[in-house]
């Protein structure tokens, strides 16, 4: 998407996420499907802390964030949903 952003000259910020935002919750479910493993319960903020100190409550808090002048511009995403860029990852890491 960088490059894409780049080749096309597009100016303001460009937000380099994925288009479908999802819940952490959801996030989890959908790896736990993709791995064939449970995936059990959220993990509570305050076990994050203090296993990741002050980075672990950066990783609760939701930001919906979404790709609007890449998507402006053009740009179409090789995987469209969290399943098949995951199931895309799993793959490749198996290879």
């Amino acid at each position: 998407m960088l490059r894409f952003a780049l080749e096309r000259d597009i100016s303001g910020p460009v937000n380099a996420v994925a288009p479908g935002a999802v819940r952490m919750g959801e996030f989890a479910t959908t790896l736990g499907r993709v791995l064939r493993r449970p995936a059990w319960f959220p993990v509570p903020e305050v076990a994050l802390r203090v296993a990741l100190g002050e980075m672990g409550g950066s990783l609760t808090p939701g930001q919906h964030v979404i790709p609007q002048a890449a998507l402006d511009a053009g740009y179409r995403f090789q995987h469209a949903t969290l399943a098949t860029a995951l199931d895309a990852v799993v793959s490749e890491a198996s290879d």
